[in-house]
């Protein structure tokens, strides 16, 4: 490797200058170009970087989204889910419950048609008197 002395010991001097003073500017020239040109790719390199950030964390964001949606979906369809048995069993109580009533007026009905039946009287008209009672006033 040539060492500057020695560059200009061999290259002869023009109009006062060595010609190593214009090798060096020119080296100093392309020297800041290259530098320039280094700034340029990292500026270019930092700004793809954050790119790719943007990207990663947008998609990040979007998974998280995506799986956020997924849970509500699923905490919904769960919810609905719920509702309905509940809904279900209390249709259930409801039909048992009505079942119930239904059978209560059937005896109640059946014993009221039963006491007519012996009577001759219905209880739930009021002043209506059975026969037996027709009987006991006249008798009176």
């Amino acid at each position: 490797m040539l060492s500057e002395r020695s560059i200009m010991q061999t290259i002869p001097m023009v109009d006062g200058q060595t010609q190593t003073d214009g090798i060096l500017e020119d080296l100093e020239k392309v020297n800041m170009k290259l530098k320039d040109e280094l700034i340029r790719k990292e500026v270019q390199a930092r700004s793809i970087e954050n790119d790719l950030e943007i990207k990663e964390y947008s998609l990040r964001m979007i998974g998280k989204v995506k799986k956020e949606s997924r849970k509500a979906r699923s905490s919904r369809i769960q919810y609905n889910k719920a509702i309905t048995e509940a809904i279900v069993g209390e249709v259930r109580v409801l039909k048992q419950r009505l079942k119930k009533v239904e059978e209560q007026d059937n005896r109640r009905a059946e014993m009221k048609e039963t006491f007519i039946q012996k009577t001759g009287s219905n209880p739930h008209i009021p002043g209506r008197r059975s026969e037996n009672e027709d009987l006991e006033a006249k008798k009176k």
